[in-house]
């Protein structure tokens, strides 16, 4: 039994608390997916303190439809750093919610 699913919806900010455990929102990034769409979320998330998921799938350059080059993910990783939000992961934050 899982505690937990997502589905990749472009709406990207999820609700907290969820209203479906099993079905949370999370923004999947793709070769063609601007690193300053993926930042201007980020930022946005930091504003409005909400819970932003971000997939990412095949790390490699060149990157396949799915993909991310090594490239754009480093620049969305320094960034969400540079931001200083917290970053955990979805069993983490479910099991003990932020205040």
């Amino acid at each position: 039994r899982t505690s937990s699913g997502r589905v990749l919806l472009n709406t990207p900010v999820e609700t907290w608390p969820p209203s479906d455990r099993h079905r949370l929102r999370a923004y999947m990034l793709t070769r063609s997916t601007p690193v300053s769409a993926v930042t201007a979320l980020v930022d946005q998330a930091v504003v409005d303190r909400a819970w932003l998921i971000l997939v990412f799938h095949q790390i490699q350059s060149p990157a396949p439809a799915y993909g991310t080059t090594p490239r754009d993910f480093q620049e969305i990783v320094d960034h969400i750093a540079d931001s200083g939000v917290e970053v955990l992961p979805v069993g983490e934050v479910l099991a003990h919610p932020p205040a």
